[in-house]
């Protein structure tokens, strides 16, 4: 028994052959005509069967009357292995007998001696593209197999964080909602038993007390919103966003009538997507905007559609703070605020809820601005 290696994962061959000097000649004739593969030999039946269960060739290129045992009983042996292997006859023999045995086994091709190198080299050719297919498909398959592993465990991870998630929420709502109205009722029990009981500075603690109990209880709010999204299916519909923005518009006048500013909206920009998610995704864009031209003498908010990177998109602009580009990753974080809360107040949610909306409906925001210049969120769905 001889081997001629070559790199892992290319095919390999077995040649099993009696006779000394056509074994000789044929090892040193396959690996100049295919280097790539690696090259086992055996002398005969018995020794080839011993080396292919060691090996698992992908080709047996076997002579049939051999001593010990004959390439028709090896090749029969093998095939109860591994069905699949490739097995290239040699042979001197061409009685109907044992063409008939070589059907039966499964024997792929017949090469008569003295060898005919153009038919054999033909034959380890043809044999060598199916042998790459089915690897490669049996690679994809099991490639498929692992995703759909990962796939099933990733949904149950995701099924059991949002049990966590709903159980997080039934808490929060109970656990702090109920005490936190408790003070806030406590408060105002206080402040009805009437003012004249307390001094100035004791007045000013409960007001105070009371505004902070609100504040939270809105905080609670806006982060059980923020925390629902993950498990609110997106239903898409038909959803007119300029109508959407004028009568957010309508309503950030109402609360703030002295206010003086330039709305243009852009008509007819129409989207698929889930109507009360984008609601949000807009109040979030146009009140932020509306809050930081709260400064700007002649305050400009725009909303309107443009070709981003290839892609038809929304944006919203304003002429107001802006902000500064190397602080632009902190926008989309939660709590992550990049102005003082004496001057605009929030609570660092908005943009974070607004990213999460537009992810779930498959798209992408982008943030642009310079400070006292004004700023423009661009999204896409």
């Amino acid at each position: 028994m001889s081997v001629v290696t070559e790199e892992a994962g290319s095919i390999s061959i077995m040649y099993v052959e009696d006779d000394a000097v056509t074994r000789e000649l044929v090892a040193q004739t396959l690996p100049r005509k295919f280097p790539q593969h690696t090259l086992y030999t055996a002398e005969n039946g018995r020794t080839g069967l011993e080396l292919y269960m060691q090996h698992r060739p992908d080709i047996v290129i076997t002579d049939i009357n051999m001593p010990v045992m004959n390439g028709i009983l090896m090749a029969g042996e093998i095939k109860q292995i591994n069905p699949d292997v490739v097995i290239i006859a040699v042979t001197a023999y061409s009685e109907t007998n044992y063409l008939l045995n070589a059907i039966e086994i499964g024997i792929s091709h017949y090469v008569l001696k003295p060898i005919d190198y153009r038919k054999l080299f033909e034959a380890i050719e043809k044999s060598s593209v199916g042998i790459h297919l089915r690897k490669q498909v049996a690679e994809q398959n099991k490639l498929i197999r692992e995703l759909n592993v990962s796939l099933e465990k990733r949904a149950l991870d995701l099924a059991h964080a949002n049990r966590e998630l709903e159980a997080f929420s039934n808490a929060v709502s109970h656990d702090l909602r109920v005490p936190l109205a408790n003070v806030r009722e406590l408060g105002l029990l206080l402040l009805g038993s009437g003012e004249e009981r307390f001094s100035d500075e004791e007045l000013g603690l409960l007001r105070n007390l009371l505004m902070e109990t609100e504040r939270m209880d809105h905080l609670i709010e806006i982060l059980l919103q923020y925390s629902q999204l993950a498990n609110r299916p997106v239903h898409r519909e038909q959803v007119d966003l300029s109508e959407l923005a004028r009568e957010i518009a309508a309503g950030l006048y109402r609360q703030e009538p002295e206010r003086c500013v330039d709305f243009r909206i852009s008509e007819d920009i129409r989207v698929k997507g889930d109507g009360q998610l984008l609601r949000v995704v807009m109040e979030n864009l146009l009140g932020n905007a509306w809050k930081y031209t709260g400064k700007s003498r002649r305050a400009l908010i725009e909303f309107g559609s443009t070709n981003y990177q290839g892609s038809t998109a929304c944006f919203v602009r304003d002429n107001g703070v802006g902000f500064d580009m190397k602080q632009a990753g902190r926008l989309f974080h939660t709590f992550q605020r990049l102005h003082d809360d004496q001057e605009f107040t929030g609570y660092g949610i908005g943009l974070a809820t607004v990213q999460r909306i537009i992810q779930r409906h498959g798209g992408r925001i982008y943030a642009a601005g310079e400070p006292g210049k004004g700023a423009v969120f661009t999204f896409t769905l």
